[in-house]
């Protein structure tokens, strides 16, 4: 089975979805290239078998995601004068020696790294807390409190693992209102009864959380 000349494809990444532009050419080897858009391009020659592609673009997954991420952070993330939130609220990134700090309007960070340290202690806190207050919710089909755990993700919010009983939170969830982070916390616990986006995943979702809607939309208006 061989590709079309040109198409979009998929690969998943600890339970993530990237998509990359696939495309056959007059060239002799396979080749990938992270756009400055953080777009993702492969190429390969003409015939290429489909399994020969997506086992060699699964093997370059780890590099493939770390560029992503690296242009996204260089392109709006973070930098000198720009907003970041935490807890829904804006503050201006200003780079001084020293640790991270808040005051009214302003985040004081030595460094972007040092910032993202203190951005995954403080998701680490507040969303486990979150946690541990909703749990109570849903005691009746979670075996135990489940393991949670934190990292950076590019596009999703958070992951449930049923049978392994853990929960990855993005820590970028801590930059959303409290509001959104209970939604969050209430989607993930639904899915160790509902592991799909089913009817059933929503009608149990509103009968714990019956604002959830108002909740998704409020969280849909800040990026990860």
């Amino acid at each position: 089975m061989l590709y079309n000349y040109n198409m979009n494809k998929k690969f998943v990444k600890n339970d993530e979805v990237f998509e990359y532009i696939f495309e056959q050419k007059n060239v002799k080897n396979i080749n990938i290239r992270v756009r400055r858009d953080g777009s993702v391009y492969v190429s390969a020659p003409f015939g290429v078998p489909v399994k020969k592609l997506e086992e060699f673009v699964h093997s370059k997954a780890a590099d493939i995601i770390a560029s992503v991420t690296a242009i996204k952070e260089a392109t709006h993330d973070f930098c000198q004068g720009c907003t970041i939130y935490h807890l829904g609220k804006p503050y201006t990134v200003k780079y001084v020696s020293g640790k991270v700090t808040l005051t009214d309007d302003t985040l004081f960070t030595p460094s972007e790294s040092a910032f993202h340290k203190w951005e995954k202690e403080k998701a680490s806190a507040i969303i486990t807390d979150v946690c541990k207050r909703l749990y109570p919710l849903f005691e009746g089909f979670c075996p135990a409190f489940p393991e949670i755990c934190f990292r950076r993700m590019v596009s999703k919010w958070g992951v449930c693992r049923p049978l392994q009983n853990r929960i990855t939170f993005n820590t970028a969830l801590v930059r959303t209102p409290t509001e959104c982070i209970e939604y969050v916390v209430c989607h993930e616990f639904v899915h160790f009864l509902h592991p799909d986006h089913s009817k059933r995943f929503y009608d149990t979702l509103s009968r714990l959380l019956p604002d959830w809607k108002e909740r998704k939309e409020t969280l849909g208006k800040f990026h990860i």
